[in-house]
């Protein structure tokens, strides 16, 4: 059956396959009982770009600088001179094809009952779904040995402020120094005295929900990741009481 990739047909590929899981999320110790299972459904043959190292051996992006179907008219601009163009055949790397393009089914969502009793299960992504397990930017052709490299697992990146941890999204000591940093930075708001109760209570339950953080959410070991986060009460009055780590301050 055709393919109809951007108005043109192309021979489809459907290729399902198995690839290896880490025995925990970001882990890197493959699991010797499980694996997952993904299927690549798009053209056998991709036309992708990457950059040549330059003068000092550097290659300053190391990502796909362009996917095409290999009859793709947008694929037939020229290449760029720092670029090379490599064929990608999909049944021969079926998990750099969905990497690059894409897998037939996307990743399934979990929820995880955590935290205090009040608060909604938290949904992720399935860990073990391909892009979750894998780290789709070890997925790659390397122009240096002109070989396709990866996968690996995906791995959370060290953090210097916990060594110790297994990163950011490990470690309670990165999690307490956010808390502290935001209750510093609340502290104007129940300091002052000419701000009315009605404006101060709030701040103040907000930041005691910081403080019982900690406590709140030790059910989650050392996934700290899956903290729910107390909104400050301008954001929660926008009706997002909970969410994921706040973006701003030392983050």
């Amino acid at each position: 059956m055709p393919c109809i990739t951007l108005g043109h047909s192309v021979n489809c590929l459907d290729k399902t396959v198995l690839y290896p899981v880490p025995e925990t999320y970001l882990g890197d110790t493959q699991d010797d009982f499980d694996v997952g299972i993904a299927t690549y459904h798009g053209p056998r043959y991709l036309r992708t770009r990457w950059q040549l190292p330059d003068e000092n051996g550097i290659i300053q992006h190391k990502g796909s600088h362009g996917v095409w179907s290999i009859d793709d008219p947008s694929g037939l601009m020229p290449c760029p001179v720092d670029c090379v163009e490599v064929i990608l055949d999909a049944e021969e790397h079926p998990i750099h094809a969905i990497m690059l393009w894409g897998a037939e089914h996307p990743g399934a969502h979990i929820a995880i009952s955590c935290g205090p009793e009040d608060i909604p299960d938290i949904e992720i992504m399935d860990p073990l779904s391909i892009t979750e397990a894998l780290d789709p930017q070890s997925c790659k052709y390397d122009p240096v040995t002109s070989q396709w490299v990866g996968p690996e697992f995906r791995r959370d990146v060290p953090d210097p402020r916990d060594p110790e941890a297994e990163g950011s999204r490990f470690s309670w000591k990165i999690v307490r120094m956010h808390r502290d940093h935001l209750l510093a930075q609340s502290d104007q708001k129940v300091a002052m005295s000419d701000v009315p109760d009605a404006v101060r209570q709030p701040w103040i339950e907000y930041r005691q929900k910081l403080r019982d953080l900690p406590a709140d959410w030790a059910d989650v070991g050392n996934a700290t990741y899956l903290i729910q986060w107390p909104m400050d009460p301008d954001t929660a009055a926008k009706g997002a009481v909970y969410g994921a780590r706040p973006t701003n301050g030392i983050w």
